[in-house]
């Protein structure tokens, strides 16, 4: 009795072992069901899939339409450029634009350093005419004239520089026969000089009296 209850629980696993087996192949029948579709059957698959014929003025449209994207985005990136430049080109100039604190500046040094050179050749002129002076009134009329015209190539238009200068070849040519000529071309300089001068009426009228008085030892000893 024991060896048949043995063999029956043996057929059973079998048995049991077949059903699992015959469950397995059941999975592949899908795609056998697949693989053998009928041709027919994917044929009208394939005439449902048409391709609609583009004529020629669709493609004309669609090249019009792709050149005008292309030429708005050609815009779009040269405005971008532009802007970008015109950014640069403002900032550029904002940085080298001096504010007012700095321009206040600049003009405070600039009216120092003009005042700086100014003093320096009122100095060099006041020291050419007083050594000019000295020596006028050694009788040294060459030396004193050297002076006074190295005074007038500090300040050019100075009337006192050409005055003393008129003197200095006034007495030249009084006492020394010379610098006749040189004092009568400075004497016309100098009423040159007055004739489009601003000073007062009264002040150009003693000047030229002053002249006159100088012109006339140049037409007196000058003959």
């Amino acid at each position: 009795m024991f060896g048949v209850g043995l063999a029956s629980a043996a057929m059973n696993s079998v048995l049991k072992n077949n059903r699992n087996l015959l469950r397995k192949k059941s999975i592949f029948k899908n795609e056998e069901r697949f693989l053998r579709t009928n041709p027919d059957h994917l044929q009208g698959i394939r005439s449902k899939i048409t391709v609609q014929k583009i004529s020629a003025k669709q493609l004309k449209n669609i090249r019009t339409k792709t050149q005008k994207e292309q030429k708005k985005e050609i815009f779009k990136i040269s405005m971008f450029i532009l802007l970008s430049i015109a950014i640069l080109i403002i900032l550029f100039f904002t940085l080298l634009t001096p504010t007012p604190q700095e321009r206040e500046l600049a003009n405070i040094q600039l009216a120092a350093k003009n005042t700086a050179i100014f003093e320096q050749k009122k100095a060099e002129f006041l020291f050419f005419i007083e050594d000019g002076d000295t020596w006028l009134k050694s009788h040294k009329y060459h030396n004193a004239i050297f002076q006074y015209k190295k005074a007038l190539e500090v300040f050019p238009s100075e009337y006192d520089a050409h005055y003393r200068l008129a003197v200095a070849y006034s007495f030249q040519c009084q006492y020394e026969f010379k610098g006749c000529k040189e004092g009568a071309v400075e004497i016309r300089n100098m009423e040159k000089q007055l004739s489009m001068s601003s000073m007062s009426y009264a002040e150009i009228f003693t000047k030229r009296e002053e002249i006159r008085k100088i012109k006339q030892v140049f037409e007196h000893w000058g003959e």
